[in-house]
């Protein structure tokens, strides 16, 4: 039997599956995807009022993860461009990136709740982070850098779901794409945190010292507000 797709207004996209072997209802959440699996015995409707009511952990469950459940209805929003995803009578996924919007065209024949779909998305949103990335952080990591007098030989954009940045002891610095989910303030903290490491590669006294001067004493607020936030989306 094939899936049934039910659209909750909460948490998007669910697949119903009937189960000759499931005791009790479940929900299991694989790539993206919300799997309710109903016993034989019982019914839609009772499968959609324990969807209901288990609304809440699929959310922190989903944010956990890291896994944002892309649709015409989700709010995704980088430094340099917000994004609105369409239907569109195409046959392919266009992409379009204007000054301060990423435009997403689906084909109205697929579904975008599947994981191939979801792939394409995000590799999409990846691109035009990448993209911006280059336009925008190189030449603010060169301005901080002249400002507050440090030095690097270069900077190069990277895919790092783990770090946010890091220096060499050459001072190469490499910086995540993934910055420009950040607010300003963060994005700043984190090309002064690697422009101090090209004159201290530890994060001992004098290293913290350098980057309260850059950050006006902020340092350590900054980064208590940078761990909440992932490098994934």
């Amino acid at each position: 039997m094939e899936d049934i797709l039910y659209d909750d207004k909460i948490v998007g996209r669910v697949r119903i599956r009937k189960s000759r072997k499931a005791s009790r209802i479940a929900i299991r959440i694989k790539e993206g995807n919300i799997f309710l699996t109903i016993p034989q015995h019982q019914s839609e409707e009772e499968g959609v009022r324990f969807l209901q009511s288990k609304r809440d952990w699929i959310q922190s469950h989903l944010k956990k993860k890291g896994n944002i459940i892309f649709d015409e209805n989700t709010d995704f929003q980088t430094i340099t461009f917000g994004l609105k995803i369409e239907k569109s009578p195409l046959s392919l996924f266009h992409f379009k990136l204007t000054s301060n919007l990423l435009t997403i065209l689906y084909p109205q024949k697929s579904d975008i709740y599947s994981a191939e779909s979801q792939a394409i998305i995000r590799t999409g949103i990846e691109r035009a982070m990448r993209m911006e990335a280059k336009r925008i952080l190189p030449k603010r990591l060169a301005m901080l850098a002249e400002k507050y007098q440090f030095s690097f030989t270069n900077v190069t954009v990277r895919s790092s779901k783990t770090r946010w940045g890091s220096c060499s002891l050459k001072k190469s610095i490499n910086l995540s794409y993934f910055l420009m989910t950040l607010p300003g303030e963060l994005i700043d903290y984190v090309l002064l945190h690697e422009l101090c490491h090209t004159r201290e590669m530890n994060h001992g006294v004098r290293f913290w010292e350098l980057l309260n001067l850059a950050t006006n004493r902020q340092a350590k607020a900054l980064q208590s507000k940078l761990k909440k936030h992932k490098t994934s989306f």
